[in-house]
This record gives C-alpha cells, structure tokens and sequence, in this order.
C-alpha cells in the first residue's frame, strides 16, 4: 500500500486560490497609499492574513501539511520570544490590534507570509534538489533567505513606523528614523527560525512541483515590486522622536 499524500497536490483550485490571495496582498499595497479611508487596522489584516495563506497553501503543496505545520510553529515560537526582547527602545501603538504579552498577535502572523515567501525565494536561486537538504545548503539556504527577509524590512519599516505609526522607536536611528540594530535583531530572528526549518529538512524530502513553483516565483517577484504611490516626506525633525 503506498503512502496517503499527506499535501494538497498541484490541483487547479490550490492555483487558483494562491493566485487569488496574491491579488488580495496587492489591493492592500494600493489601500495603504489612502491612509484614514479604510480602516488601517483591515489595512493591515489584509498585509498579513493572504501572504499568510499563500504560504500554508503553498506550503502545502511543497512540504506537505506535516512540513508546513513545522515551518509555522518554529516562526510563530521564535518570533514572538525574539520579539519581546530589547532590540531597541520602542513600544507598538493600537495600529496592529490585540496583543500577545507587548507584541501584536498580527504581527505575529506576518512573520509566516514573507518568511515563507523568502525561504522558497531563496530555496529556487540555490537550486535546491528536492531531496533533503545536505551539505552546505543546510548553511546556506537560511543565511540567503535571511538576506531576502531583512532586505523586506528595509522596505517595510520605515513606512508602518515612520510613516503610519504602528510602532515607535522613542531614540530612532540613522535609516528614515530606524534603528540600526532593528535590521541585526530581523537577521538574527529569522536566521534562528531558517536554521531551526533547515535542519528538520535533513531528514525529509520536498514534494516540488513546477508549476506552483513557476507561480511562487512569478508571484513573488510580483509582491516585491509593487511599489505604492510616493509618499509625502517626513519632516527630519520628528525621525529621532518618533522613529517609525
């Protein structure tokens, strides 16, 4: 008797749907250029919650329900521990919502969507076989999707603190108000969280498949590039104070 498939496969529903709640991230792109018109806080479910998806779904298909149920946890553990450490002097507004302990559970959720997103980003340049990662792949891969992860919040922090406040840097830092030990903290954290996934892998094998791999690639090259409409520069006087 062969073994149940524990995935969801290839099937033209999962592209669908994968393809749908890509298009729901880019609405949400577009939404945060009109801030105060739409409620930022469904604003920022929708940044959150479809890249969220797309990765269980995906994820599905790449390493089975086992596999992606993995890759959650360890995001979700580490995350939230290496979030309420003192990276730097700051504190979270109401923007994002309920919170866990000081960390909005938002937030928390948004770590599974991009860190997916640039794990696999990084898993199709290396080239990865579908076997289980060995030899200097188990080093490489997380130190690349690491790379890719932070090089997504050089993006993104300066614009949900500086510019729409969902967190405050009370001493802000040199990049647009942000701290420079913020982007060694992101590194480290999801460094952690890679290596954590990488060696689990060792023993286990991916199911790729090529056309959600085309998708995922085409996809992501997509959410990267979307660029919202220039915003208005801040006044250098409230970087050092607000600092988000």
């Amino acid at each position: 008797m062969s073994e149940p498939d524990t995935g969801i496969g290839s099937s033209q529903t999962a592209v669908v749907a994968l393809w749908a709640f890509l298009l729901l991230y880019v609405v949400a792109r577009v939404l945060q250029v009109f801030p105060g018109r739409v409620p930022m806080l469904a604003v920022v479910a929708l940044h959150v919650l479809p890249p969220a998806v797309f990765a269980l779904i995906h994820g599905a298909m790449l390493y089975r329900w086992r596999g992606i149920a993995a890759f959650f946890a360890i995001c979700l553990v580490v995350g939230n521990v290496f979030e309420n450490l003192p990276f730097g002097s700051y504190y979270f507004t109401e923007l994002m919502g309920p919170k866990l302990f000081v960390v909005p559970s938002l937030l928390g959720v948004a770590y599974l969507g991009m860190a997916y997103l640039s794990w696999t980003l990084a898993h199709l340049i290396l080239g990865c076989p579908r076997g289980p990662l060995v030899g200097l792949r188990v080093i490489t891969l997380p130190l690349i999707a690491s790379c890719i992860m932070v090089a997504w919040d050089f993006s993104r922090d300066p614009i949900w603190s500086t510019i729409l406040h969902a967190w405050i840097w009370l001493r802000g830092g040199p990049y647009f108000g942000v701290p420079v030990s913020n982007f060694w903290g992101w590194f480290l954290t999801v460094y952690v969280s890679y290596q954590l996934f990488a060696l689990y892998l060792r023993r286990g094998s991916t199911n790729l498949a090529p056309l959600p791999s085309l998708l995922l690639a085409t996809g992501s090259s997509l959410l990267r590039s979307v660029r919202s409409r220039k915003h208005p520069p801040c006044h250098p006087i409230n970087w050092p104070v607000r600092g988000f």
